[in-house]
């Protein structure tokens, strides 16, 4: 089974050891807003270089030289696993708008201080202006190649404390959660009901998460819930 993930470490948690033997992650594409996907290139590439990890340094490389666009014409998967829990970074953006995602990672390189640029931030009109430009064109491309039926958007909300009690900023959570809330809405439109992974009373941020406490690493349970309903969609898929 090959799977496509836009999104976050909260889709590619996922897929644990076990799952290796079956499931092959053909594309992960993080730290990148779909505001930003089908921008031109906003300028050179001068901070990948700047960052240790290579992972991070491709990620950031991928988004600023718009490498996903050419990537998606031709990548093949059986099921595409959107989450938009990255949406949450702010959009760094030219004067032509061009742009690209202000991701930690962008900041560490020192990106965020690149000359001309302004930083538009995450849920504001101008954020979801882009947004959903960049939604309508990612939603063509995948019809156009006949895989938008093998979507499935990783419907998670931020939650409010940690399995112990510990809380998140509320007003924080809040906010992140208002943006979701609106963004799967918009996606509903063009998307059918089963192609929204749904948990329910699920999600639970365990305290000795691998990443950190954060109100959006969740427990192995709900990931495990979720590669059930990964495996269900490959069936849909094969038949």
């Amino acid at each position: 089974m090959r799977v496509c993930i836009l999104g976050s470490c909260v889709s590619r948690d996922i897929f644990n050891e076990k799952s290796k033997e079956t499931i092959d992650i053909v594309l992960y594409a993080a730290r990148t807003s779909i505001g930003s996907i089908f921008s031109s290139q906003p300028f050179d590439d001068v901070y990948s270089k700047n960052l240790s990890s290579a992972f991070q340094a491709r990620l950031v490389a991928m988004d600023i030289e718009k490498r996903l666009t050419s990537v998606l014409t031709t990548i093949d998967a059986d099921v595409i696993l959107l989450d938009l829990v990255d949406e949450r970074f702010n959009l760094l953006v030219m004067p032509d708008q061009s742009r690209c995602t202000l991701s930690s990672e962008l900041i560490a390189a020192g990106g965020s201080e690149h000359p001309g640029a302004t930083i538009v931030p995450s849920g504001s009109p101008e954020f979801m202006m882009f947004w959903e430009n960049g939604l309508v064109r990612l939603l063509q491309l995948l019809k156009d190649r006949g895989l938008l039926s093998r979507v499935l958007v990783n419907t998670v909300f931020y939650q409010p404390a940690t399995e112990s009690g510990e809380r998140f900023s509320a007003n924080w959570v809040g906010r992140c959660n208002e943006m979701l809330s609106k963004m799967y809405d918009i996606l509903r439109g063009s998307l059918a009901a089963s192609q929204f992974l749904e948990y329910g009373n699920l999600l639970t941020c365990p305290d000795d998460h691998q990443w950190g406490k954060a109100p959006f690493h969740f427990s192995r349970a709900s990931q495990d819930f979720a590669l059930g309903r990964i495996r269900e969609m490959e069936g849909g898929v094969r038949s």
